[in-house]
């Protein structure tokens, strides 16, 4: 029995002196340490940003050479911010506009950010409406802007009543002297300029002061008979506004009754119904054409 309460005395001994850990004093010094983080100027250099493809700048590459740098980049897209937590990726955008794209990394256990670059997408498809409205062509989209002004139909640059609206086959001569003409003596020479990138809109007036600013999207949701040519949506009132018998709210379209590169009619309804036989009397019309 003593011989048993020995052995189990020099094995708790041994369990009592080998419990304390030897430590690599070299692998703390390893991860203590830390030298100086990365520049930003150093940062910038190490990574790339490249659209690669002739005509399909919409195809991007993003590149971080520096693997010891490990980080997310910060892309931009159409609809927000997108993360990225690898060092080589490519971005293949969905719509013609100019985007910014930047990368954060860890460098010596401090963040360190690049500089902001922007790229430019153009070689998507531009639908028809938007060259017509603020100039953009395929290739050449992305900074596009197209100013517009008052058209003199007889006249009136914008209308207000039924006449015009007898008479939408030809709406630059809708009569005169009835119900709700606008001159340029009343409304005076205002423009409004439709941007591509970020579908912006600025409205000013005659001395070129801001009016209002916003967004514009224009879509091809017209009739079967082609009475009406499609919609255009804004966020701020389009010039010609103050005058009209129709008050502007963002969840309701102007309607396109012709477009092209040379003119634009607009209809603010009152109803947005279209009978056999239209009859709107309050309706308020713009004529539009590109200012030179």
């Amino acid at each position: 029995m003593k011989q048993k309460y020995y052995i189990l005395l020099v094995v708790v001994s041994f369990l009592a002196t080998s419990c304390d850990p030897i430590e690599d004093l070299s692998l703390r010094e390893k991860f203590e340490k830390t030298g100086s983080p990365i520049t930003q100027a150093e940062l910038d250099a190490a990574i790339s940003i490249t659209q690669p493809i002739d005509g399909q700048d919409y195809k991007v590459v993003i590149q971080n050479s520096r693997t010891d740098v490990p980080g997310a980049w910060h892309v931009q897209t159409s609809v927000g911010e997108k993360i990225i937590g690898t060092d080589r990726d490519t971005i293949v955008y969905d719509k013609n506009k100019k985007y910014e794209i930047y990368y954060t990394g860890l460098s010596e256990k401090q963040t360190v950010t690049s500089s902001v670059f922007t790229v430019s997408v153009s070689d998507l498809p531009v639908d028809e409406y938007e060259t017509f409205i603020c100039g953009a062509v395929q290739g050449n989209a992305a900074g596009a802007k197209k100013t517009w002004t008052f058209q003199r139909a007889e006249k009136a640059v914008c209308y207000n009543g039924m006449l015009a609206q007898w008479q939408y086959s030809k709406p630059f001569t809708p009569g005169t002297g009835q119900w709700g003409s606008v001159d340029l003596t009343d409304i005076q020479d205002q423009t409004m300029t439709f941007e591509f990138n970020d579908s912006k809109l600025t409205t000013y007036d005659k001395d070129g002061n801001v009016m209002g600013t916003g967004q514009w999207a224009s879509n091809h949701n017209g009739t079967n008979n082609n009475q009406v040519a499609g919609e255009l949506y804004t966020t701020t009132a389009i010039i010609g506004s103050s005058l009209a018998w129709q008050s502007f709210t963002k969840d309701k379209p102007y309607w396109i009754l012709r477009i092209s590169n040379d003119e634009m009619v607009l209809i603010r309804p009152s109803l947005y119904i279209i009978p056999e036989e239209p009859w709107d009397y309050d309706a308020s019309y713009y004529f539009l054409k590109p200012k030179e």
